[in-house]
């Protein structure tokens, strides 16, 4: 079991780091790590990321790093390449679901999360407190 295997390698990494995952009844996943680091292990920060979008740039050697984004009925599926000339070296596919406010307050808050906008320190990040 893959969730098995993930937690065993963590424990050796982070003995005291904490996961939960969360199943939606959509057939979504997300998994939450906490870890107590003194200031508050009931908090939960949420990276805000702007819209994607293809791209492809140079790195070295005459490669070239580039990214297709194609839209999905939830979200959208990122595909990532690094090439040199017309040769892929290589390929990852990632599967992104997204939810609207209103359905990403409801999972979090079926999990024990409520949105804690006096916490927000940055606008890179939006928190939750445990409840």
């Amino acid at each position: 079991n893959l969730d098995d295997l993930a937690r065993e390698n963590l424990e050796l990494y982070a003995p005291e780091l904490e996961m939960q995952v969360i199943d939606s009844a959509e057939g979504g996943r997300a998994v939450i790590f906490a870890d107590q680091d003194g200031y508050d292990a009931g908090r939960l920060l949420l990276g805000i990321q702007g819209p994607h979008h293809d791209y492809e740039r140079p790195v070295s050697n005459g490669m070239v790093y580039s990214q297709k984004i194609e839209p999905t009925e939830h979200g959208f599926i990122k595909h990532y390449y690094l090439a040199e000339e017309a040769h892929v070296l290589m390929s990852q596919t990632i599967h992104y679901r997204t939810y609207r406010w209103s359905e990403a307050l409801a999972l979090l808050s079926a999990h024990g999360f409520e949105h804690d906008a006096q916490a927000e320190k940055s606008s890179h990040f939006i928190a939750f407190r445990k409840v």
